[in-house]
């Protein structure tokens, strides 16, 4: 009912206007003489209004312009106004021909540039007015704290619309919905507006100035999540999820289940859970051996090692530079940590048999090899060298001096490898 009343308000106000530029039309093209107007054109001039009501009014309708949100009017509706007026004052013309109506072409081509000045002006001095009313709001500090959008007008979106109208905390308000389905649009959901679909997220956030986004979509797949998020990403919002309904407790939806978006809100799958204590237990205070410490896997090695504290890391590579960096840039983060940076070729069977024999590692990762699959290939002599039996001298060290754990990390390289 009120959006009746709304409706037949703006239609009213588009009939006046309507009327009044005619009249304007008539009064500019007879020089203000308006006696001689009423004298000689009174009745003329009554059919044309009338004609041109019913037609341009029609016109209107056809082009939605009552359907249109004017607060939020933009070019696209400005657009969609001059295609209404155009057509209609068209249709009159042509009409007005078949009629016994006296009426001057030239004060209808008049009155169709009112109708644009008119119809359109009043729409966005609404429009101004009320960005200015709300700005005043914002500056003046009346709104009521963060201004939240809903993605998703389904049973979780009611529930969490419902949830945060209902609960004694004022932080936090529901200004507007979004939802792909178009038979939702325009309604309302406990009294919030549904106004778009995904692709009016950014000028949505920006036109009700929304704090914080809530994507409230248990059941859909991660894929659609990724698209949304992608969309909500580049407003400057403040994004956060209700979990999926596997995660969710019972199935149970609550505004206190919102949180922030996860990684596997976005992939699907479930994180590789880390247990750090047990990690810890074999590492804290041991004795550990990184081969290839100085390349970018094993450099990453050390520095999560480093942070177990160790009882003494040796770092092994034959590639003097990078074993430095390492051991400058853990010396630095890890003053207390003991580092030992020794120069070799795991290919040197003596040579590893020193160094184990010396440091005693409780514990080795392997790391030391040729990487790079499409270079190995064209050299496999060396690959096989490095990789095969320096591996077989790693590993037959560790066997020998009991080493407690040994662990062979693969290639980041493995692309379409062919055997050599």
């Amino acid at each position: 009912m009120r959006r009746l009343i709304k409706g037949l308000g703006v239609c009213f106000i588009d009939v006046v206007l309507l009327t009044s530029s005619i009249i304007f039309s008539y009064i500019l093209k007879f020089d203000f003489n308006i006696t001689y107007l009423l004298d000689n054109y009174s009745t003329d001039i009554f059919y044309i209004i009338l004609l041109a009501l019913i037609v341009k009014i029609f016109c209107f309708q056809f082009f939605k312009l009552y359907a249109s949100l004017w607060k939020y009017a933009s070019m696209h509706e400005a657009v969609n106004i001059v295609l209404a007026v155009i057509t209609a004052n068209v249709l009159v013309i042509l009409i007005s021909f078949m009629l016994p109506i006296k009426s001057p072409i030239s004060v209808l081509i008049v009155s169709g540039f009112m109708d644009c000045v008119f119809i359109t002006g009043i729409r966005f001095i609404y429009r101004i007015g009320w960005s200015v009313m709300i700005n005043k709001l914002k500056l003046n500090g009346d709104r009521k704290g963060k201004r939240l959008m809903i993605i998703g007008a389904g049973e979780a979106g009611s529930v969490i619309v419902k949830e945060l109208q209902n609960s004694n905390c004022s932080h936090s308000e529901a200004v507007v919905i979004v939802d792909d389905d178009e038979n939702k649009k325009g309604k309302k959901l406990h009294g919030v507006p549904i106004l778009g679909n995904r692709n009016d997220i950014v000028r949505l956030a920006d036109e009700k100035m929304i704090d914080e986004i809530i994507i409230s979509i248990p059941s859909a797949p991660s894929a659609e999540i990724n698209k949304i998020f992608t969309e909500c990403s580049k407003t400057k919002c403040k994004v956060r999820i209700l979990p999926s309904l596997s995660h969710l407790i019972n199935g149970k939806v609550s505004i206190k289940k919102v949180r922030d978006v996860q990684i596997e809100d976005l992939l699907g799958r479930e994180p590789v859970k880390v247990d750090l204590e047990k990690i810890a237990s074999y590492l804290k205070g041991k004795v550990i051996l990184v081969t290839g410490g100085g390349g970018s896997i094993g450099s990453e090695l050390c520095r999560q090692i480093a942070a177990f504290s160790p009882k003494e890391l040796v770092i092994l590579d034959n590639y003097e530079n990078s074993a430095y960096d390492i051991k400058n840039e853990l010396s630095f983060k890890h003053p207390g940590l003991k580092l030992k940076v020794v120069i070799a070729n795991i290919r040197e069977k003596q040579r590893l048999d020193f160094i184990f024999k010396v440091h005693k590692p409780d514990v080795v990762f392997h790391a030391a090899a040729h990487k790079h699959v499409p270079l190995m290939e064209d050299n496999p002599s060396e690959a096989v060298k490095n990789n095969v039996f320096g591996t077989l001298n790693m590993v037959e060290c560790a066997d020998k001096y009991r080493v407690s754990k040994f662990i062979l990390i693969s290639t980041d390289k493995a692309v379409n490898p062919t055997n050599v």
